[in-house]
C-alpha cells in the first residue's frame, strides 16, 4: 500500500529552513505502462492527476521527498534536446538560496515523481 500523502496540495516547495533544491539526477526507463518515461504528477500520490511525462535520460532537479522517500519533487524543462545537465539548476533559477518557504515559480516545470523513477547521473568520463 501506498504511503499516506503528506502534501495536500502537492505544491513543489523550495527556501525556507529546508534545504533548497539541489542535486541533478536523471529518469530511469519507466514501467511497462509507460515505457522510456517518468509520469509527473500534481502531488505525491498515484491518485493525482498526471502533468506530463518526462523522457529517459532527462534531467531534473531534486528539491524534496514525501511519502516515506516513496516520492520526489522534481523541477525539470521540457526541451530537453541539448540540455546539460550540470545547467539545469542555473537554466531553472536556482542561483541564490531562497529565505521564505514557498512554491516553486521558477521558468522550469514542478511536481512529483515516484522515486523509484530516478537514478543518479552518471560521472563525466565513467565507463558505461
Amino acid at each position: 500500500a501506498e504511503p499516506p500523502v503528506s502534501l495536500p496540495d502537492g505544491a513543489v516547495m523550495i527556501g525556507g529552513d529546508t534545504a533548497h533544491c539541489r542535486g541533478v539526477t536523471t529518469v530511469r526507463k519507466g514501467a511497462r505502462a509507460n515505457p522510456g518515461q517518468a509520469t509527473v504528477r500534481a502531488a505525491p500520490s498515484v491518485h493525482a492527476p498526471a502533468l506530463r511525462s518526462v523522457p529517459q535520460g532527462a534531467p531534473v532537479v531534486v528539491c524534496e521527498t514525501a511519502s516515506e522517500g516513496f516520492w520526489t519533487a522534481v523541477v525539470y524543462r521540457t526541451d530537453i534536446s541539448g540540455v546539460d545537465p550540470a545547467r539545469i539548476e542555473s537554466a531553472c533559477f536556482f542561483l541564490y538560496p531562497v529565505q521564505t518557504r514557498q512554491a516553486y515559480r521558477g521558468p522550469c516545470l514542478a511536481g512529483w515523481v515516484q522515486t523509484r523513477a530516478l537514478v543518479p547521473l552518471p560521472l563525466a568520463g565513467a565507463a558505461r
